[in-house]
């Protein structure tokens, strides 16, 4: 319940009927009485749905609406569709909204941060209306902690987030912060809602693109490199990468080395990584950037055929970042995760190649296609461009940085429910087996001989095409210039 939906009732009540007054607090009691969400949470805190993409028409899979809260593209932050909220036009104080619970305890304290905005053509207007963000603290019965004094004893804390007088045409960026949790808290709803008066002013409050995290806890990045513990890193394609390992980790349980015969550079600078076995154990070899990169072009370039891999040898490049947990409820890509995948999954009827985007069990989410190798050293660049409203997936026969003039392989642009967001992410490569050792018994090796990353917002690179006959004018160019004043006496 908003905490300005009470200072609303306090004004109300003064110049109201003993009828309006009931129905309006039965109206109130009904955020007081908000009912538990369903489902098993995550050690580190997953919104389900945080961007609202999932669910048709106006609904949001994994919120739970009250009143008006419907879909618009009018404003974004990321992908296709946002949140909007306005008033009911009752004649009453009332408010719209959604809520989602996570599992909390005493002390925590929570971060959330949102993209908030209104348009041009339908904004705020009056002093009273505005957008909020509510922190509600609950027992382990589901009840408001109605004694928690930071919180004027009402059971949560509530942030204005937009106003009449924001920005107009954009959204902007809110971080929030709450208090301590006070004592006896067992879970939280995360209410973000839209208060109107009594004058049902007009307008619409548009949220995009919500994280919500426990500062006081186990934090997401403390969890990345837990499989990398080895400390030893390569240079190279201009990022430093960290090797995992040792030890077994997913994916497939293998067996992940961090040897220098597992994952090293040759004399040309070119990265090698390989499956290999050793004393008659098998082992895998995967890396990550160090560094997030964030939105922007991706592209890697292999060299050699590969056609004559076993059917279980797997390599990957792909976006990634540990979450603590797997939760199907969460409805959403909670590593952030974009593939390209090189394998025929143990079977020889099964294209060699894939692009992804989690979770792949959706439909319309991945593209299988053949990519054909000749012998000697062919190089193939597999990329993706991976932006805030779509990822573009495309592969090519050429170097990472001659895609414009080079024979395409294949190419897919996903605009669906499941573009992962900015987080913190990272890229990685990894070469491992699927379902047990290569099946044809042979050690394996890949040779990536560039990886390029084009950060968002820059100028696309291109090969000129027009670069040998700008070579060839220039040459005239020069040969006039000789032939009139080279040969004067």
């Amino acid at each position: 319940m908003a905490k300005h939906l009470l200072q609303g009732w306090h004004r109300f009540k003064v110049s109201t009927s003993s009828a309006q007054k009931a129905k309006h607090c039965t109206f109130a009691w009904i955020f007081i009485c908000l009912s538990p969400l369903a489902g098993a949470q995550c050690e580190l805190v997953q919104l389900a749905n945080p961007s609202f993409e999932v669910g048709s028409a106006n609904q949001f899979d994994g919120w739970n609406p009250i009143n008006s809260a419907t879909a618009t593209s009018d404003l974004l932050a990321h992908g296709n569709r946002a949140l909007q909220l306005a008033g009911n036009n009752t004649g009453d104080w009332n408010v719209s909204g959604v809520w989602q619970k996570q599992s909390s305890a005493p002390g925590d304290i929570w971060e959330v941060k949102a993209s908030v905005g209104h348009t041009h053509a339908n904004p705020l207007v009056g002093s009273n209306t505005n957008a909020f963000i509510n922190i509600e603290w609950r027992d382990a019965a589901d009840n408001l902690i109605m004694s928690y004094p930071n919180a004027d004893s009402i059971g949560y804390q509530s942030f204005t987030v937009l106003t009449q007088a924001s920005p107009r045409g954009s959204l902007q960026e809110i971080l929030l912060n709450s208090n301590p949790a006070p004592a006896g808290t067992a879970s939280i709803n995360l209410f973000i809602g839209f208060l109107q008066s009594p004058e049902s002013e007009p307008g619409a409050a548009i949220v995009d693109s919500v994280y919500l995290r426990e500062k006081t806890g186990v934090q997401l990045e403390d969890i990345q490199w837990n499989d990398f513990s080895g400390g030893k890193t390569i240079e190279f394609g201009g990022q430093r990468w960290r090797i995992k390992g040792p030890g077994v980790f997913g994916p497939g349980g293998n067996s992940f080395s961090d040897s220098s015969s597992s994952v090293w550079k040759d004399a040309a600078g070119k990265l090698h990584m390989a499956i290999r076995e050793e004393a008659g154990e098998w082992y895998s070899s995967e890396i990550a950037s160090e560094n997030v990169l964030g939105y922007g072009d991706y592209r890697f370039t292999v060299e050699g055929d590969l056609s004559g891999w076993a059917n279980n040898v797997v390599f990957g490049f792909f976006h990634w970042q540990y979450n603590g947990c797997y939760n199907a409820a969460n409805l959403w890509n909670l590593n952030g995760e974009l593939d390209v995948e090189l394998t025929r999954w143990n079977d020889p009827a099964t294209p060699n190649s894939l692009f992804v985007v989690q979770p792949h069990q959706i439909p319309g989410n991945k593209l299988s296609y053949e990519t054909s190798y000749s012998a000697g050293e062919e190089i193939t660049t597999f990329a993706y461009r991976w932006l805030s409203d779509r990822v573009e997936f495309r592969a090519w026969k050429g170097d990472a940085r001659s895609e414009a003039v080079s024979p395409q392989v294949n190419s897919w642009v996903y605009t669906g429910a499941y573009i992962p967001r900015e987080d913190i992410a990272r890229i990685h490569l990894n070469f491992w087996q699927f379902n047990g050792p290569p099946n044809n018994g042979q050690d394996h090796q890949i040779v990536i001989s560039n990886f390029v990353f084009q950060p968002e917002g820059l100028p696309e690179y291109v090969v000129p095409l027009l670069a040998p006959l700008g070579l060839i004018l220039l040459l005239n160019i020069l040969g006039t210039v000789y032939f009139f004043w080279g040969r004067r006496p």
